[in-house]
């Protein structure tokens, strides 16, 4: 099996890495329930974190689920038909991820660089930087996804297989 490149590396780690968000997630919002019903004193800092390391398991999952080969695919479509027709489907379908997240890419930026230079707050009682923060992941998370749908166009267009990871 060949050595996987960087990006898949990267895409790799990401996922591997980002996964625990998701306990600390159940952590946290278990000792607001505990707090909010057994102490009756209730936390401003718990829902707003949840939703933060929640997303950041979103944004940052997409590139390893990319590189995985599980994201979105009609299979019954795509098993039904010939080899040369699904290298069609694979090169369609590559290279409209990279234009739709080229164009995500450019909107993330534009919105995480005046939310970071302003340090944007929520405006809630917790009224913490985490727009700021979420608007820059969300950039960086669109550049890796990015990064992995071009390492899958070029690897398509060069004629190599899908992942071992992706459906036949």
């Amino acid at each position: 099996m060949a050595k996987p490149n960087p990006i898949d590396r990267l895409s790799r780690f990401l996922g591997d890495q980002i996964c625990y968000v998701f306990l600390i997630t159940v952590a946290i919002t278990a000792y607001e329930v505990v707090m909010r019903y057994v102490f009756n004193a209730a936390t401003i800092w718990v829902t707003q974190t949840a939703i933060f390391l929640s997303a950041l398991g979103f944004i940052f999952g997409g590139a390893y689920a990319m590189e995985q080969g599980r994201h979105i695919e009609i299979t019954s479509i795509y098993d039904a038909v010939t080899p040369p027709v699904r290298r069609v489907f694979d090169l369609i379908r590559c290279g409209v991820a990279v234009v739709y997240l080229g164009f995500l890419l450019y909107a993330t930026v534009h919105q995480a660089i005046p939310a970071l230079s302003r340090m944007e707050t929520s405006g809630q009682a917790w009224d913490v930087p985490i727009p700021a923060f979420q608007k820059a992941a969300l950039a960086l998370g669109v550049a890796a996804m990015l990064a992995q749908a071009l390492r899958q166009l070029v690897g398509r267009l060069a004629g190599s297989p899908r992942p071992s990871g992706e459906s036949s």
